[in-house]
C-alpha cells in the first residue's frame, strides 16, 4: 500500500514530460535517505488516530501525558495510523533557487517546441545553460543548508 506522500508524488510525476519525471524522480530518491534519516532522529510532534466505525481521524498531540498506548486504552474504537512530524522549513534562498531552476527548465521546453516549428531558427543553447547554472546554484545551496559544504 503507497503512503499520501508516495501517491502524490506517482501523481504529479506521471503528468509531467517525460524529461521531467525523470528529474523529479531523481530528486525524489535522492531526498527520501535523508528525509527519512530525519524523521527517525526527530520525536514525534501528534499522533494520527482514526475511528475504526466513522473514520474520522484526529491528531493526539505529543506533551509527555498523552501517549498512544493511554489514549487506546481509553479510547477502543479508535486504532493508531502514525506518528505526525513537524516539516523543516527550507530557508528563503533554497526556495528561490528551486523557482528558478523551474523556471530554466520551462525556458528549455519552450526552446524546444520553438525551435520544433517548421521554419525555425537553429536551437539556441541560452536556456540550457541558463538552466545548468540554476542545478548548479541550488545544488550548492542545498549542500550548504545541510552542511556538506
Amino acid at each position: 500500500m503507497k503512503t499520501k506522500a508516495e501517491f502524490w508524488r506517482a501523481w504529479a510525476i506521471d503528468g509531467m514530460p517525460a524529461d521531467k519525471q525523470r528529474l523529479a524522480e531523481a530528486a525524489w530518491q535522492a531526498g527520501r535517505a535523508d528525509r527519512d534519516k530525519e524523521l527517525r532522529e526527530q520525536e514525534p510532534a501528534a499522533w494520527n488516530f482514526q475511528h475504526r466505525e466513522t473514520g474520522r481521524c484526529m491528531e493526539l498531540t505529543n506533551d509527555g501525558i498523552n501517549n498512544p498506548e493511554n489514549f487506546i486504552a481509553n479510547n477502543p474504537r479508535f486504532q493508531l495510523i502514525g506518528p505526525l512530524y513537524t516539516a523543516p522549513v527550507p530557508p528563503p534562498d533554497v526556495l528561490r533557487l528551486s523557482k528558478e531552476l523551474l523556471a530554466a527548465m520551462d525556458e528549455v521546453d519552450a526552446e524546444a517546441q520553438r525551435a520544433d516549428q517548421p521554419n525555425a531558427n537553429a536551437w539556441s543553447s541560452a536556456p540550457t545553460v541558463r538552466m545548468l547554472h540554476a542545478r548548479k546554484a541550488l545544488a550548492a545551496a542545498l549542500a550548504k543548508h545541510r552542511g556538506q559544504s
